[in-house]
This record gives structure tokens, C-alpha cells and sequence, in this order.
């Protein structure tokens, strides 16, 4: 019985009542291209299964010097293969085994590994770049790391050429200290253990060769005397260099040349002049090189100072006022000046100087008029003055006097002498009266204090209207001024004139230039003169 049931056996082997399948293959999948060079291999698994056979080959006879194969264990239907070459046909099978028994093969199937990389950035044909620049690349599954160049020619053969490698799966890499305004060209190439992949293509890009100025814009005018020159960053940088001056050549006495730190794109400028025009231009530096000179821009410095308060014209204000007036950054204390000329020049011209853009004035006048400017200095210079604004000061004496006599628009007054006078004012002891020939008083023809309530005025002209006012003072400053009252002046009796040349009968006159002259005649506002051949002015005249 035992001998029946072995041949029985024997036969089903031999004749396959029981044979193994092959299993089915699924990835990488039949044809694929650019796939890593290191991968799993993946097929189908069959029940009943001891393991599986694989074979791999650069031929589809499995044969080669590179056949890799190999067995897996119980129901492990994949396995890893790594360090492939690059841009190579690979070619691969498996079959499942059982006990001894071992299927046939499955399909063979077929994948071809990367060959190459791809650049990343900075982009192709890239411009401005930073003098410090990360080269980036994609990376690639099974790399132990990858190689690059990088150099100012396409050839790579300068000698400026770099040439190195990373560490696996870092796919890009710092190159630094790059010259300004220069053009690159770079590639790279993945490795493993067994080879190295084709080179990338041969990506350029340019650094840039200057930076850019931001602030104070070009042109800028009434900017501070102390000022923040700023301009664009630029990565890589191991500091700038920055020229200021009056001149745009840079090369006066005030010329100034300085550096600053790493990644310090602006630097401060202290005690300028006022009223300046400065011109100025900034460049990155590392280590190796320096840009070019930015554009030169240029900007003036203020040289007016604001005046705020008491406005312009400004009346009632307290005898111990707040002057108060714009500030211009870097200044290091103000002037101010004030007096009651508008010219400053007289004996209550009062100047100083104080630290911040106000001062605080003391004990003036009351009912007075003052003018005032202000000035800003710094530790090399002093601004121009500020407009000249004026105001009047509160009354003490609040009641103007009243006027008596000559009456208002009186007319035909003696133009040889007029008396004036007016009704005391509370708390005055002089009194100020002005007559003008106009009633804004531009025209002023006497001014005159006295401490009566009268005065006088001589020596008129005839037929002429004027205008007077009076106010009050005491020791303290003037009352508001009266009203302004007119008076005309009587007609004059006129003689005739005294004929003065040409002489009676004279000849060889000049008919081209004849200038009738004759002497002026007191009180007269105009002429009438008469020419004729009728010696008795009846006709031609």
C-alpha cells in the first residue's frame, strides 16, 4: 500500500495535478522610466507560499556580471534593491517556491532609472541675485549625496571653479562671497555607492552690481540736520560703504567716507549744515569684493524754522507769553529774538538762547506791538531766521481817550497851526498823538508824547486833509488808540508865479528841449501854464 500511494505522488509531481503559481508582478510597472535608484520590487502574493524567487538584470536573460537575485521569506512578497546605476534598463522576474517545488517565472517586466537631475533655483537667466546663493535641486530616492559645479564659465574650467559634494539627500548647498555683478553658471549630479548621474543642465543666473538708495528721496528739501540714510539690503553682505557731500563729486573739505556692520543697510549723519544741498551713495562689500556705487541722490536741509504761536498779528496776548515754533531734528538749542522794531534795533531788542523750540517771555509792555523770529543752531551752524510775526500785547490802560476838538471832517483850519486836544483816560499819565496824511498811518507827519490832554501842529499845507489819534500810557505800556478823526486845512490866497526861463526875448531856443520854468508858489497844488504866437492869448493858445 505504501509503494501505491508514492508512485501516486511521484505522479502528480511529475505530471503538475498540483503545480505552483507564478505570481503576478505590479510595481515598478512594466516600461517605467525615471524611476530611483533604490526601489521595491512588488508582486502578487500566492497562498501556500514558502517565500519567492526574484532575479534582476541590466539584460532580459538574467545573466550579466550585475544579476542580482534572491529569495524572501515566508509570504514577504517585495524586496528593496538598492544603488542601481543611473539611467539604466533594468529587467526583473520572480516565482513562488513551495517546500522544494519552485513555479515558473512570472512575466518579465522591465524599468529604467533616472539619468539625471533638475535645477531648482535660483532660475535660469536669473538676475539680481544675492552674492550669497542657495544652489537647489530636486532630489533623488537612493542617493548617498551629490556632487556640484559652479563656476564663472559654462566650460567649468576657471579658476574660480568650485567643485564639491553634499551629504545623502541634501540637495542643495550655500555658495558665498560671490562677486558683484558677475554671471554664474552651476550644475549638479546625483551619486550612490556604484555611480554618478548625468549633470543637470547648465543653469546661469547674475549677482547684482549695486544696491539701491530709499530714503531721503532724491530732491528731498527742508530735511533735518541730523539724518538716517538708508538704502537696500543685499544677502551675503559683509557690510557697506557709504560717501557724503556737498559736492556731487565727493571730493570737498566736508566730505565723509564711512563703513558699516554686516546686514546694517543705513547709517546716521549728525550736525549738518542748514540750508545745504548734500549729496550722498552707498555699495555692499564682502569679502571678496565691493559693488558698484549706487546712484548718487541728493537732498537739502532745512533752513526756516515755522512759527507757530502767538499768531501772526495776534492781539490781547498777556505780557508774559509762550513763543512757540516748529523744531528741525538735529538741532541742538534755538535763538529767538523779539523787540518792539521791526528791525530789532532798539532799546528793548531782547535775544537768547533756550533749548527746545518754545521760550517763555517775561514782564513786556502792555498794549505794546512786538516782533519776534527764531533760529536753530547745531554744533557747526545757525539756520536763517524764521519770518518776522508780531503781535500786541493786552492793554493795562483799556480806555482810549476821547476826542474833543477839531471836530471830525472839520474843514478850512489854519494850515499854519492846529490845536488838538482830548479827554483824560483813566490811569494816564502821557498821552502819544499822531497825525498822519493818511488813516492808516504809513504817511506819519508827527508823533509826539506830552502829559496834557492837548497839542499842536504847524506848518500844514493848504487845502489838505489829515487824519489824528491819540492814546494813553503810563509806565506800564499805551491804552487802545482813539478814533481816528480828519480835519482840512484852509485854501490858501495865491500869488502868481515868477516866470524863470527861458528869459522874455530870448532867441536861439532850442525847438527840439524848450523847459518852461517858473517859481513855486506857497500853497499851490498844481499849475496851469498857456503857450501861443497871440501876445494876447486870445487864439493859438
Amino acid at each position: 500500500m505504501k509503494k501505491y500511494l508514492l508512485l501516486i505522488i511521484g505522479i502528480v509531481l511529475n505530471y503538475g495535478l498540483f503545480a505552483i503559481d507564478a505570481p503576478g508582478i505590479t510595481a515598478p510597472s512594466n516600461g517605467s522610466t525615471n524611476q530611483p535608484i533604490t526601489l521595491t520590487l512588488d508582486w502578487t502574493s500566492i497562498t501556500g507560499n514558502e517565500g519567492y524567487l526574484y532575479q534582476l538584470d541590466t539584460i532580459p536573460s538574467f545573466d550579466s556580471p550585475l544579476l542580482l537575485e534572491g529569495e524572501t521569506s515566508t509570504n514577504t512578497s517585495q524586496i528593496g534593491v538598492s544603488n542601481l546605476y543611473f539611467g539604466k534598463t533594468y529587467y526583473w522576474r520572480a516565482a513562488t517556491k513551495s517546500g522544494v517545488e519552485v513555479s515558473d517565472w512570472s512575466a518579465t517586466w522591465s524599468f529604467t532609472t533616472g539619468s539625471t537631475i533638475s535645477n531648482l533655483s535660483p532660475s535660469n537667466g536669473a538676475t539680481n541675485q544675492p552674492v550669497t546663493v542657495e544652489l537647489d535641486w530636486n532630489s533623488m530616492t537612493g542617493n548617498t549625496g551629490y556632487v556640484y559645479q559652479f563656476d564663472t564659465l559654462p566650460s567649468f574650467d576657471s579658476p574660480l571653479l568650485i567643485e564639491a559634494a553634499t551629504v545623502t539627500n541634501s540637495s542643495g548647498v550655500y555658495v558665498n562671497d560671490l562677486y558683484f555683478g558677475t554671471t554664474y553658471y552651476w550644475r549638479a549630479a546625483a551619486k550612490n555607492a556604484v555611480d554618478t548621474s548625468n549633470w543637470s543642465p547648465t543653469w546661469s543666473f547674475t549677482t547684482s552690481s549695486t544696491i539701491s538708495n530709499l530714503s531721503p528721496s532724491n530732491g528731498a528739501t527742508n530735511q533735518p540736520v541730523t539724518v538716517e540714510l538708508d538704502w537696500s539690503s543685499m544677502t551675503g553682505n559683509t557690510g557697506y560703504i557709504y560717501q557724503f557731500d556737498t559736492l556731487p563729486s565727493f571730493d570737498s573739505p566736508l566730505f565723509i567716507e564711512g563703513t558699516t556692520g554686516t546686514n546694517s543697510s543705513g547709517a546716521y549723519i549728525y550736525d549738518l549744515y542748514f540750508g545745504t544741498t548734500y549729496y550722498w551713495r552707498a555699495a555692499a562689500k564682502n569679502a571678496i569684493d565691493t559693488s558698484n556705487w549706487s546712484n548718487t541722490w541728493n537732498f537739502t536741509t532745512a533752513d526756516i524754522l515755522v512759527n507757530y504761536t502767538p499768531v501772526n498779528g495776534a492781539t490781547n496776548v498777556s505780557i508774559n507769553p509762550t513763543i512757540d515754533w516748529g523744531n528741525i531734528t538735529g538741532s541742538s538749542g534755538y535763538l529767538v529774538a523779539i523787540d518792539t522794531s521791526q528791525t530789532f534795533s532798539s532799546d528793548l531788542n531782547q535775544q537768547f538762547s533756550v533749548a527746545t523750540s518754545q521760550a517763555n517771555i517775561t514782564n513786556l509792555l502792555y498794549g505794546t506791538k512786538y516782533y519776534w523770529h527764531a533760529a536753530a543752531r547745531n554744533e557747526v551752524d545757525t539756520s536763517g531766521w524764521s519770518a518776522t510775526w508780531s503781535f500786541t500785547t493786552a492793554y493795562e490802560l483799556t480806555e482810549a481817550p476821547v476826542l474833543v476838538s477839531p471836530i471830525n471832517s472839520s474843514t478850512d483850519l489854519s494850515y499854519s497851526d492846529v490845536d488838538f486836544t482830548w479827554d483824560a483816560s483813566t490811569g494816564a499819565i502821557n498821552y502819544q498823538y499822531q497825525v498822519s496824511l493818511d488813516n492808516s498811518f504809513t504817511a506819519i507827519i508827527k508823533s509826539t508824547t506830552t502829559s496834557l490832554v492837548s497839542g499842536n501842529i504847524t506848518g500844514l499845507y493848504p487845502h489838505t486833509t489829515y487824519y489824528w489819534r491819540v492814546r494813553g500810557a503810563n509806565a506800564n505800556g499805551y491804552s487802545p488808540w482813539s478814533e481816528i478823526w480828519n480835519f482840512t486845512t484852509e485854501s490858501a490866497d495865491l500869488t502868481a508865479p515868477v516866470l524863470v526861463s527861458p528869459l522874455n526875448n530870448s532867441t536861439d531856443i532850442d525847438t527840439d528841449n524848450v523847459i518852461l520854468d517858473w517859481n513855486s508858489v506857497y500853497g499851490a497844488s498844481a499849475y496851469v501854464y498857456e503857450i501861443t504866437e497871440d501876445e494876447n492869448f486870445i487864439s493859438g493858445i
